[in-house]
This record gives C-alpha cells, structure tokens and sequence, in this order.
C-alpha cells in the first residue's frame, strides 16, 4: 500500500462508514419493495386465474382484467429495476466494507497516542498546532509542540503502510 492511498483511506474513513450504512438502509428498503411487488403479483395473478377459463363478453370484465394485466407488466419493471437497483447496492456494499475494514485494521496495529494523533490529523482534520496543544494536553496533560507531532504522524503512517 502507498502513503497516499493509506491517507486517501484515512480522510474517508468517516465518511465511508456512513456511506456504508446508507446503502445498507436503502438495499434494505428495495429489498422490503421488492416483496411488496410479489406480494402484489401473487394478488393480483389470483384475481386473473379466478375467470381465466371463462370468456366473457362482458365489457367490464375485459377492462379489469386489461387493468390487471398492466399492472402486472408495471409491477415486473418495478421488480427488474429493485433487484438492479439491490445488485449495485451490494457492489458498493462490498467496495465500502472492503476500504473500512482495511482502515480498521491498519488503525488497530497502532499505539493508543499514535491512533489519536493520526485520527485527530487525518480524518477529523485537525492541525499539528491544534493537536499538540488541545488533544495531547487532553489525554496526557502534556502539550506537543508541532514538530513533535508531525513525526508521532509520519512514523504512525510509515507503521501502517509496512503491516
């Protein structure tokens, strides 16, 4: 892994995590829609079926079963477009999985002080200044002038790209 693809991971790495669980919400839902669509031809097949062997000149007759019919066709487009729709979902379910896990995992080989350093630089955006003053005094009663920072940085990154 390069330096560059681990800070790329890193800066995403909340935002990933919410990308995840948005998509798993909205497969969740097309999948919910999707019964409901079989729910709905199963009802409306057996309305069909009832008369099926009965031809009828009945104008009305005709009519509901026409309306039955493009419903039917309606609700196999719906159905085609939700399992497309739950087939990209999983795809990007599973790249977004891959990359927060994959962070995870490299964030977990840290030290407690190099994972809040990193986090707090990288993903939360925070400045060497700010890290050294606010966040180490906060965790270690101690501040860190910037320099000191960068390298807690540099040598957490270069432990992460070797695992």
């Amino acid at each position: 892994m390069t330096k560059e693809v681990l800070i790329k991971l890193l800066k995403e790495y909340k935002e990933n995590i919410a990308k995840l669980e948005l998509r798993k919400r909205d497969k969740r839902k097309c999948e919910k829609r999707l019964r409901q669509y079989k729910t709905i031809e199963t009802s409306t097949t057996a309305n069909l079926g009832i008369n099926s062997d009965i031809h009828s000149k009945n104008q009305i007759s005709n009519k509901v079963e026409k309306a039955v019919l493009d419903t039917i066709e309606i609700n196999e487009k719906e159905k085609q477009e939700a399992e497309e729709k739950i087939k990209e979902y999983e795809k990007e379910i599973e790249e977004l999985k891959d990359k927060v896990e994959e962070t995870s995992i490299r964030l977990s080989a840290l030290k407690y002080k190099e994972k809040e350093i990193l986090f707090a630089f990288y993903v939360e955006g925070r400045s060497y200044e700010d890290i050294g003053n606010n966040l180490f005094f906060k965790l270690f009663n101690q501040t860190r002038d910037s320099e000191a920072i960068k390298k807690i940085v540099e040598k957490a990154t270069i432990k992460m790209i070797n695992l």
